[in-house]
């Protein structure tokens, strides 16, 4: 298997600062979480000068850099950005594009028969990426996902390759890149039917249910559907959208609130239960402090080229 990861470093960052210019130049930081408990999800090159970097709970940045500034959850704005840009790849070179993290997508280049025609083409989706995000990007290629996106984060120049394996070598069992990511749904029927507080308790097992399947295959989701059917009515159907990715199920009945009215979920036989707009987890780890190293110099490419981005 041959891979193209595409590459956008600090890409929270780089929207940040193209949707607010006047940032250009300060330590910035994104947060994931609220309060006491959120956590660094990316910095800029200022703030990573003065010991901020993603990981680190934002108490802690606060007293490394207090000039920072904190700006809120944003990794659903850089999804909105990625499906951009995969969609551009889909339809002018190929449906094999999948988005493989908040700042990274994946390519599947197998069955290129020379090395030269593979680096040729990456230069091409590359520069393609490029001529429609205007994002600072790197680029990879290697023999799975995580060997062409190590290539591309640690690549000075725009574009790093990996050796194809021997012929007895190879990651043979990583999955293939799919064009397209569906929904999660699944489904309860009642045929004696379900009062109110029935089927909505129905709706709160599919949910968890459903939540299972989500951590099971290292997703997220930013809309949910809830569809009650009712005997002898039309069907009733909650939405839920969310501006940034969600990892759990958890509360969102509460959340819909007052669009599950009792009176809408009387005579239920069956409930259906839909995650969508579903993309890879972006949880953000916790630093480990036993291996952080606050750094002593920034890559002089990398602050040019995300200074030139924005």
């Amino acid at each position: 298997m041959r891979v193209l990861s595409l590459f956008l470093p600090r890409f929270p960052i780089q929207v940040a600062l193209r949707q607010r210019p006047h940032l250009e130049g300060r330590p910035v930081a994104v947060l994931d979480g609220h309060g006491e408990a959120a956590l660094v999800a990316a910095a800029s090159c200022e703030a990573t000068a003065k010991g901020v970097t993603a990981g680190m709970p934002a108490a802690q940045a606060r007293e490394r850099c207090q000039a920072a500034l904190f700006l809120p959850d944003n990794s659903g704005s850089c999804f909105d950005e990625l499906d951009r840009i995969a969609s551009i790849l889909r339809l002018r070179a190929t449906p094999l594009v999948a988005i493989g993290g908040v700042d990274h997508l994946f390519v599947d280049l197998d069955g290129i028969p020379s090395a030269a025609e593979e680096r040729e083409l990456a230069l091409r989706l590359m520069a393609l990426a490029a001529s429609w995000c205007r994002y600072s990007l790197r680029a990879g290629v290697g023999n799975s996902r995580r060997e062409a996106l190590e290539a591309a984060r640690a690549a000075r120049r725009p574009l790093a390759i990996c050796a194809p394996p021997r012929e007895d070598g190879g990651d043979r069992l990583e999955p293939p890149i799919l064009p397209a990511t569906g929904t999660i749904g699944v489904t309860a029927r009642s045929d004696a039917g379900w009062d109110p507080v029935e089927a909505r308790a129905a709706a709160e097992r599919l949910l968890a249910r459903a939540g299972i399947v989500l951590t099971a295959r290292g997703e997220s989701f930013r809309e949910v559907a809830v569809h009650f059917d009712r005997a002898q009515s039309a069907t009733f159907t909650a939405v839920l959208r969310l501006r940034n990715p969600r990892h759990s199920t958890a509360g969102v009945l509460d959340e819909l609130g007052t669009r599950l009215p009792p009176e809408a979920l009387s005579h239920v036989t069956m409930v259906r239960v839909e995650l969508a707009r579903l993309g890879p987890s972006v949880q953000v780890q916790p630093l480990d402090p036993r291996v952080y190293r606050a750094p002593n110099s920034l890559h002089g490419a990398e602050r040019g080229a995300l200074r030139r981005a924005s």
